[in-house]
This record gives C-alpha cells, sequence and structure tokens, in this order.
C-alpha cells in the first residue's frame, strides 16, 4: 500500500511519499531522494523497503524550490535542472525538513517508533549531519 501524506514544518507543508509492509507495526525508513526528486527509482525503493518488512518514507526535499519534482536520469537537461537544484538546495532547511520527517515517522500509523535514515548525496552524511544540526526529540 502507498500514499502521499503531508509533512507540517514552521515553514509550511510538503509531500512524502511513503509505502507500508502488510505486517505491522514495523520501523520507518526515511528515503532521502537523489538529485531527481521523488521520481519512479525513489517510489520503487519505498516499495522494495516495504516488501521487506519497514514503513519506507521520501520526503519531497525540493518543495521550496520546486515542488513534486521528479525527473529521470535518462537527458541531459534532466540531469542539469537536478544538479542546478542541488547546487541552490539550502542544507539547514532540508535538514530541518528531514528531521521533521523523521519526528512525523515515529507517530506514524503502524510504527514501532523506531526510524532509520538512508539516502543518496543531497546530505553528505545524514546521520551526522541531522544530528549534529538539531538536537535529538525527547523520546530517544
Amino acid at each position: 500500500m502507498s500514499e502521499s501524506i503531508r509533512i507540517t514544518t514552521l515553514d509550511g507543508t510538503f509531500s512524502a511519499y511513503v509505502a507500508r509492509p502488510s505486517v505491522q507495526p514495523a520501523p520507518v525508513i526515511v528515503v532521502l531522494h537523489e538529485v531527481f526528486g521523488v521520481n519512479s527509482d525513489m517510489r520503487a525503493t519505498c516499495h522494495e523497503l516495504a516488501d521487506r518488512g519497514y514503513i519506507a518514507v521520501c520526503p519531497d526535499l525540493f518543495w521550496r524550490q520546486e515542488p513534486g519534482l521528479d525527473l529521470s536520469h535518462w537527458t541531459d537537461a534532466e540531469w542539469k535542472k537536478g544538479l542546478a537544484l542541488y547546487n541552490a538546495y539550502n542544507l539547514d532547511t532540508g535538514v530541518s525538513d528531514i528531521a521533521d520527517t523523521i519526528s512525523a515517522a515515529r507517530n506514524f500509523d503502524g510504527a514501532s517508533g523506531k526510524v532509520g535514515v538512508m539516502g543518496w548525496p543531497i546530505i553528505p552524511d545524514p546521520r551526522k549531519t541531522i544530528s549534529r544540526r538539531r538536537p535529538p526529540s525527547p523520546s530517544r
């Protein structure tokens, strides 16, 4: 089962793609997308994780620049567009969006409360970057 949800931040709301396993409760994995946005590859990754027993959520990290970005990696134009968005990406607000996604994920219906993060190089070493820029939530 999959759906699009909204994540609330101090600055507004953004969409996130969620794929759920058939058995719950389940841990959540936040899937950080590449420069191509929440595209078919990211949605397929979420489904693969759901098939392995995880709730997978892929937040739209480019929502401030171009909400709903869904590029492929097959053309030079889409590579250039994705790289331009990446180069203009604000790491601090992006990390805040990821932290808000993690907070929301802890409370998803069917979530066990455990949340992990995996991703591609849009955020350098997400685990260290997020923990250094945002204090841990009280539930940890």
